[in-house]
């Protein structure tokens, strides 16, 4: 996707920022460090058939590799002591490599930065040492012991099943032991030209350092004939579908979601933020779904609801950037249940979202999210790396700065837009959901048979009011219209 840099640059330029088809700069002069970051339009979407993993494995050699001229110990020996590195997230549609180091240690840091990146060595033992953990990952963390991660990979290839985005960027066993060294060469040859590849630098550097910069994109090989891959067209959701994925779990992990069109630009974007944000913001006690799963019933740790595809972005609370997606996805994650309410928090998550969808937010969440967006969003920017990803994202989508964007949304927001946009986009009928659970079959009898199930209080008792609202969530049809079991030990494989 080319980003369109017109109107932007000049407001960009502006604001202290400059934006070029290739390049995003942020320049601080007082800055004592300087971050650079490069996206790369390839993702696990782009694994040839047979070789899932391959995008994985082949910028993990390159982010945790040598370089033509240092091998990865040499590499380690001179990154060491700038206290620098080069580090990696490989999503569905991206690719985003990023480091930071002293203004003072640039010269130095940049080309073992860029060569890593751009020039690989691909040296086998390297090759072989990361193949190792990233079959040590699938099986053992994902299949194994990481049943929220598992739910939450579970559902994305559930929603996009028999496309190129169903199987996670860690890729299937079969398909990591199958790729040969070679082939992780073609594919950074193939995957890592212009107009795929954006860069971003923030910080203390000076005119001279940029010029190298652009000099160093116009290097870049340019892809002549870019291939249209095809778009997106996931299959629509027909009621309720249920995948239960079986293993020796303690406790019953739940994710559910759905695919939708609504993407930033979209008049409904920024309403649909605020109403998701007060129905379940990440890691808070704002979300009513924390509220009433949690606070009031004691139910598991943490109940949330994302617009978009979410990974938390290291210790922050708030998302990754950069993952562009073509298909964005409403979820819901619902960390792990005792098996005895797995399906009363199902039916109390959809019972939730159908009541949000059909009686809307009251005033005063309106009023407390809308509070709630425009302080928080102050700290989206909080470092330098942000703060670039940011402009980075604005700049791919060719528009002004996000922050401002959802301020100026924000000041002119009522609840009958939030609502209105619920009403509109959002569905509590058609959805998926998969819980990583013990005894699917007795789950799938309980569904199929329209089984009431109760909550199961571990101590103490309910207030009544709060009893009464449990029986009906108890006794609300599933109504599945399908239900499926997959193996643990066999997804992915």
């Amino acid at each position: 996707m080319k980003r369109s840099c017109g109107l932007l640059a000049a407001l960009l330029l502006w604001a202290g920022m400059a934006c070029s088809e290739d390049l995003t700069e942020i320049p601080v002069a007082e800055s004592p460090t300087v971050a650079i970051r490069v996206v790369i339009e390839a993702g696990s979407a782009d694994d040839p058939v047979g070789l899932e993993g391959l995008c994985l494995l082949t910028m993990r050699a390159t982010a945790d590799g040598g370089t033509p001229a240092l091998t990865r110990n040499e590499v380690i020996e001179r990154l060491d002591p700038m206290a620098a590195d080069v580090e990696l997230w490989v999503d569905r549609e991206t690719t985003v490599f990023s480091g930071r180091c002293r203004r003072e240690d640039l010269a130095e840091y940049f080309p073992i930065f860029w060569d890593r990146t751009f020039r690989p060595r691909f040296d086998p033992v390297d090759v072989e040492r990361l193949r190792e953990a990233a079959l040590s990952d699938l099986e053992n963390d994902l299949r194994g012991s990481d049943d929220e991660r598992l739910g939450k990979e579970a559902l994305q290839a559930f929603l996009f099943e028999r496309t190129r985005w169903e199987h996670p960027p860690t890729g299937t066993e079969s398909g990591l032991k199958a790729m040969s060294v070679e082939d992780l060469r073609a594919f950074h040859r193939k995957m890592v030209m212009r107009p795929r590849v954006h860069v971003g630098i923030a910080g203390g550097y000076d005119g001279e350092f940029a010029e190298r910069l652009r000099a160093a994109i116009a290097a870049i090989p340019l892809d002549p004939a870019p291939a249209d891959e095809g778009r997106l067209d996931p299959a629509p959701i027909r009621g309720l579908e249920l995948r239960l994925v079986e293993k020796p779990a303690r406790a019953t992990a739940i994710s559910i979601g759905f695919p939708h069109d609504v993407r930033r630009g979209d008049p409904d974007y920024w309403p649909l933020t605020l109403a998701v944000t007060a129905f379940g913001e990440h890691r808070t006690f704002l979300g009513r779904l924390q509220r009433e799963m949690r606070s009031t019933r004691g139910l598991n740790y943490g109940n949330y609801a994302y617009l978009e595809h979410f990974t938390q972005d290291g210790w922050f609370r708030y998302p990754r950037l950069n993952l562009w997606r073509q298909v964005p996805y409403f979820s819901i994650w619902i960390r792990p249940v005792q098996p005895a309410n797995g399906l009363f928090a199902l039916r109390q998550a959809i019972w939730e979202l159908r009541h949000l969808i059909d009686e809307g937010l009251t005033q005063q969440e309106f009023e407390t999210t809308r509070d709630h967006l425009r302080n928080v969003s102050l700290l989206w920017k909080q470092t330098l790396m942000r703060r670039l990803a940011i402009a980075m994202e604005d700049a791919h989508l060719g528009r002004g700065d996000m922050i401002e964007e959802l301020a100026e949304s924000l000041d002119g927001m009522t609840l009958a837009d939030a609502n209105a946009a619920l009403e509109r986009r959002v569905t509590g009928e058609n959805l998926k959901a998969v819980l990583v659970c013990a005894e699917a079959d007795s789950i799938r009898e309980l569904v199929s048979a329209g089984t009431a199930t109760p909550i199961v209080y571990s101590g103490g008792d309910a207030p009544e009011a709060v009893k009464a609202k449990d029986a009906r969530i108890a006794a609300m049809p599933l109504a599945a219209t399908r239900v499926e079991t997959l193996q643990a030990k066999e997804i992915f494989r």
